[in-house]
C-alpha cells in the first residue's frame, strides 16, 4: 500500500512540475536560436523568446534585449532601447548590465554626463 501511495504522489508531482513554465527553458532555447547550437541559427526567434521573459521580468534576458538592440541582432539598432533594457536588467540587479550600459554610453552616446554615471 505504501508503494502505490508513493508512486501517485511521485506521479503527481511529475504532473505539476510539468504544467508550469519553466523560465530558464525558454531562455535556454533563445540562447540556442541565437548561438545556432542544436537549433536553427534563428536571431529574430531568440528576441521573441528574450522579449517574453523579459517582460516577465527576467534580468538576463533584459541584458539579452539590450544586446539585441546594441548590435542589431534580429532587429535593427536602437541604441536609445539597447540602453533602456540595459537600465532594467542593472536595475533588477544583473551586474553585467552595468558594465554593458557603460560600453553603449562610451561607444554611442554624445552625453557625457551619462557617461560619467555609467564609468
Amino acid at each position: 500500500m505504501k508503494k502505490i501511495l508513493f508512486i501517485l504522489l511521485l506521479f503527481s508531482c511529475c504532473i505539476v512540475a510539468h504544467a508550469q513554465p519553466d523560465s530558464t527553458t525558454t531562455t535556454d532555447s533563445a540562447v540556442l536560436y541565437l548561438t545556432g547550437t542544436f537549433k536553427k541559427y534563428n536571431p529574430q526567434k531568440a528576441f521573441q523568446l528574450f522579449t517574453q521573459r523579459a517582460n516577465a521580468g527576467e534580468s538576463k534576458a533584459m541584458n539579452a534585449l539590450g544586446m539585441h538592440y546594441a548590435k542589431g541582432l534580429g532587429v535593427d539598432s536602437n541604441f536609445t532601447l539597447a540602453k533602456y533594457w540595459f537600465l532594467q536588467a542593472a536595475g533588477n540587479g544583473y551586474h553585467k548590465a552595468w558594465v554593458n550600459a557603460g560600453m553603449l554610453y562610451k561607444t554611442h552616446s554624445t552625453d557625457s554626463a551619462g557617461y560619467a554615471v555609467a564609468v
